[in-house]
């Protein structure tokens, strides 16, 4: 038989739980409604070229729904952490907080809903990546090509791509004005054993002719090198499939990312493919871990804005900046981990660190 203790705690988590849930969804559609509307003021020239009405309104959706976990996995941690700390903050503006604390429920088992709940949003968005964003990547990949490039010709950077005959190229610049591509890497597969690496070179009938190129011929063991001012490499890709085959990271399943890492083994292009293939499970770590550090932080702050007085609107500057502070710091320790650190290690340790060092202040004794 249930207690009425285990009752109203269990009727409490549901109440926090709902309390998140809400300020979750209002600080989602604030981030992505502030992102369309900065994102739209360069966007709107090309989509407002296309024919008819429900053309452009078709293409603005489409561009912006596959564009939409480019940024939201970035800041789905940064999301769980203003939205969490809005929870708390409510709680303490209306005296919840302190109803909760003498009525005999530790206020560290109160706010357990607040940072276990958290975790299943990047929880949706890690499965959202490995079912969903696959499905995106073709709508991506035209949309980015109708309204990013196509119409205004900017240069194509980092773009990675696959042919009909399995061989990764990775290409540094591509500039559509001058119908160049620069740095080439062309990797071998089982039917072309050939590593081959080119300064530039540019799209002809049936494939690419390549300039300044070195090959390597990998299928032997000692792997002569062979120089040759042009080399043609036959290949379904050209201009118009350029960007529709090119491959997104955040797009990409989990296989889809071992794989084209195994591809690229060896060299810095890699990088990218190991990482986001780290980044999904240690964003579950992380989303927690901001919210175990940002709530002892955010009531010590809060007495601190009280403190010293102010009418209330020192601890509401306190309660605003907090979670930016805390999350820009998390997000500048993981860019500089992941510059200086080889995949896995530059994407975990930040997000272990952040996790001990949550742990470590929540669960302090004299915290709360």
């Amino acid at each position: 038989m249930i207690s009425p203790r285990s009752q109203m705690v269990a009727k409490l988590d549901r109440y926090i739980a709902r309390y998140f849930v809400a300020r979750y969804l209002l600080t989602f559609g604030g981030v992505v409604g502030l992102y369309v509307v900065v994102d739209a003021i360069e966007r709107i020239p090309p989509i407002s070229r296309q024919p008819t009405v429900a053309e452009m309104a078709r293409v603005a959706a489409d561009y912006y729904i596959s564009h939409a976990p480019l940024f939201l996995v970035d800041l789905a941690a940064g999301i769980n952490l203003i939205a969490g700390l809005w929870t708390l903050a409510g709680l303490l503006r209306h005296n919840e907080f302190m109803a909760i604390q003498t009525s005999g429920v530790s206020s560290q088992r109160a706010l357990t809903a607040v940072w276990a709940i958290s975790m299943a949003p990047s929880a949706l968005i890690w499965g959202s990546q490995e079912v969903l964003a696959p499905l995106l990547l073709p709508i991506y990949r035209d949309s980015e090509w109708r309204i990013r490039h196509k119409s205004d010709l900017a240069t194509i950077e980092a773009i990675i791509v696959e042919d009909n005959q399995g061989r990764a190229f990775c290409i540094d610049v591509y500039d559509p004005k001058k119908r160049r591509l620069e740095g080439i890497l062309v990797f071998p597969s089982s039917t072309h054993p050939q590593l081959i690496q080119a300064a530039w070179g540019r799209f002809v009938p049936g494939g690419i002719q390549l300039v300044e190129v070195t090959r390597w011929e990998t299928s032997t063991r000692d792997r002569p090198k062979i120089d040759d001012a042009e080399y043609g490499v036959d290949t379904d890709l050209s201009e118009d499939v350029l960007m529709r085959k090119r491959q997104v990271p955040q797009l990409l399943d989990g296989a889809a990312l071992r794989r084209l890492a195994e591809v690229l083994s060896g060299w810095p292009q890699a990088r990218e493919f190991t990482a986001e293939y780290h980044r999904r499970p240690a964003d579950l770590f992380s989303s927690c871990g901001l919210l175990l550090l940002g709530i002892p932080l955010f009531l010590a702050a809060s007495q601190k804005g009280r403190a010293l007085g102010g009418g209330g609107w020192l601890t509401l500057l306190f309660e605003r900046l907090l979670p930016l502070l805390v999350f820009a710091g998390f997000y500048l320790v993981r860019l500089f981990a992941e510059s200086i650190l080889a995949p896995p290690w530059g994407v975990w340790l930040p997000a272990l660190l952040v996790l001990a060092a949550g742990s470590a202040c929540y669960f302090r004794r004299d915290v709360f």
